[in-house]
């Protein structure tokens, strides 16, 4: 696990979170932000860059450009997933559902697009072993395999949560 504080520059940080909390941004509803198995709604907004709908590939072109400083990070050729999830704010930190994203067989960047007190935690075992705080400008890369969770938030929190292979 790599944690990078100001992993992109402030021009690029900004024009993400401007992006991210203007009309730019075409977010779609969502009654549960983590999984559809959660055991209570946590309700917030997301919006797919590159993802795979109903057999159909989605890809934003128009935004693209946002995924080209992670890819440089990561030294991935290929995103497989790229989605934003705005989470609104939910009554207490608890945890959201424990998870690996497309089947551990990739390697994820998330990326805190601005400061929450909803940050990820990450398992091994079963048991939470690391909490990453939400930080503006922090991206965390990790193996796909590594069971996580995203913690509900009290105040709203927006991430891009990337999935990238190589070619």
């Amino acid at each position: 696990m790599h944690i990078i504080d100001n992993c992109i520059s402030e021009t690029q940080i900004c024009e993400l979170y401007n992006f991210f909390t203007t009309e730019k941004c075409k977010w779609y509803y969502t009654k549960h932000i983590a999984l559809h198995d959660q055991i209570e709604d946590r309700p917030g907004y997301f919006h797919s860059f590159v993802d795979i709908v109903d057999g159909r590939e989605v890809i934003d072109n128009n935004n693209l450009h946002f995924l080209h400083p992670f890819i440089d990070i990561t030294k991935k050729e290929r995103v497989i997933r790229a989605t934003g999830f705005l989470q609104l704010p939910f009554r207490d930190n608890s945890v959201n559902g424990k998870h690996v994203d497309l089947d551990g067989k990739s390697l994820i960047c998330l990326y805190y697009v601005n400061d929450s007190d909803g940050g990820t935690v990450f398992y091994d075992k079963g048991k939470i072993v690391k909490r990453i705080d939400a930080k503006r400008g922090r991206c965390v890369i990790f193996d796909g395999g590594i069971e996580h969770s995203g913690i509900s938030p009290t105040n709203t929190k927006i991430v891009l949560n990337m999935n990238l292979k190589d070619a």
